[in-house]
């Protein structure tokens, strides 16, 4: 139960509404993650700190088993989507180095509170 609602809530993130076609891959290539993990087990409970834990153990916990799920949902996304424009959009003109600089602020800004959470996981 807490593998398919963890399946459904990580595709979903990166998926949006297509990820809940996607929760019986995950669930096939998932089963060697499936051990108790309090970073997913908070994921699950509150879906809304998804993008904060994935910037705090992107900084932070590289080696976490959260980051490996997200990493293998993710993958899942990247082949099996049907809007694959998302993930591999054509070619355009940078955004520079002020957007750059812009999103990477927005990026540490982000994973700081993510880092803060997780150390009390």
């Amino acid at each position: 139960m807490q593998e398919k609602k963890e399946a459904e809530i990580f595709l979903k993130y990166f998926l949006g509404s297509h990820g809940n076609q996607f929760v019986s891959v995950y669930l096939n290539m998932a089963n060697p993650f499936f051990r108790a993990d309090p970073v997913s087990s908070f994921a699950v409970k509150y879906p809304f700190f998804i993008s904060v834990l994935d910037a705090g153990t992107g900084l932070f916990r590289k080696d976490c088993l959260f980051r490996k799920k997200l990493h293998l949902a993710f993958a899942i996304s990247e082949c099996v989507c049907p809007d694959r424009e998302k993930f591999l959009p054509l070619i355009k003109p940078g955004p520079g180095i002020p957007g750059i600089v812009f999103h990477s602020v927005l990026s540490f800004l982000k994973a700081i509170p993510g880092g803060i959470l997780l150390l009390f996981l």
